[in-house]
């Protein structure tokens, strides 16, 4: 949003609305790169284990905003405060939609049996669905609408009044979603080796030299890139130009998985997801971020790089990680 706009909106609750009703959509582009270097070590008794992994990872896409400035943040690092602005969001969100449907095919449920109904329909859209990722998210979205629009069930108006007094202040937020279509790139490699000696037997002491090696490359397919349109939302704070995003992902990298076992190597095609632990370090950075940075740190490896965490025993290690992130305005054709 222009800076002069900007200004206007924040002037005056008169001007807010006026804003509101003739903020134009605006659209920007997520970008995220991130890099993963982990070295482990397991020990059970005897038994024992080194591995090391290399993970890159970068995607590109975009989201949408309806250009409207929002009083609060919808995703509020105060969980309580976040809850009753989404329920209050949902709730107005839905009441648009009744209005531009005309009152549509679903009517609002005021009764126990007509939220049963509703429910009974709504599991029905999803079945017809027939697992396609982005018409479950349509019928979510739908029936969230028509549920946070619906009266409670003795009867008073739905939505939050502590969730309607954080939105209606001077608005502030620009609230960005993903959206069908979009154009969007990704990119995931890894490569993982784990050698060491396990055993069998019940006293562990028969031990099995074995071997195993993943990788993988992938830029994912048609509906690895559709799904990605719909995997992100996010928040600007225009006074602080901060961005907030809930969760991060990355997609897997498409790939080979080859243990050899008793001189026998075994192999198998599969998606080799990023580790958690790097996933859940990007998504504290990114939970409150600056528009555009970068960042670098460590984490201990616990989880098991070759998946099998029923070996019991001590997984550990360090694994470093860097990333750089940017949430910009496209640029006009």
């Amino acid at each position: 949003m222009r800076p002069a706009l900007r200004g206007a909106c924040l002037a005056g609750a008169g001007l807010i609305l006026a804003c509101a009703a003739s903020a134009a959509a605006l659209e920007r582009q997520l970008q995220i790169e991130l890099s993963v270097d982990g070295q482990q070590e397991w020990h059970n008794g005897q038994q024992s284990s080194k591995g090391s992994t290399r993970q890159h990872y970068s995607i590109r896409t975009r989201l949408r905003s309806d250009g409207k400035l929002q009083g609060a943040n919808l995703l509020d690092l105060d969980l309580d405060r976040r809850l009753a602005i989404k329920q209050e969001y949902m709730r107005r969100k839905g009441l648009e939609e009744a209005k531009r449907a005309g009152g549509g095919q679903l009517q609002l449920p005021r009764t126990d049996a007509e939220r049963q109904q509703v429910s009974q329909l709504a599991q029905l859209d999803m079945y017809n669905c027939n697992g396609d990722p982005d018409c479950m998210s349509a019928v979510v979205e739908r029936y969230s609408a028509v549920f946070a629009t619906a009266p409670s069930a003795d009867g008073k108006p739905a939505g939050s009044t502590a969730g309607a007094a954080l939105l209606d202040q001077p608005g502030r937020y620009l609230f960005f979603f993903g959206y069908d279509g979009c154009p969007n790139q990704m990119e995931a490699a890894l490569e993982t080796r784990v050698e060491g000696q396990i055993a069998f037997d019940r006293a562990g002491r028969n031990l099995v030299p074995f071997v195993l090696e993943r990788r993988g490359q992938s830029s994912g397919d048609v509906a690895d890139r559709r799904s990605l349109c719909r995997r992100y939302s996010a928040v600007v704070d225009t006074q602080d130009h901060r961005l907030y995003l809930d969760n991060v992902y990355l997609p897997s990298a498409h790939g080979i998985s080859v243990r050899t076992l008793h001189g026998s190597p075994q192999q198998r095609e599969e998606d080799l997801a990023p580790l958690g632990e790097a996933l859940e370090w990007a998504s504290q950075i990114l939970r409150q971020a600056d528009e555009s940075g970068s960042a670098s740190g460590t984490f201990e490896l616990r989880t098991p790089l070759d998946g099998n965490a029923t070996v019991g025993g001590l997984f550990n290690g360090p694994g470093k990680v860097t990333m750089k992130w940017s949430f910009l305005p496209v640029p006009s054709p």
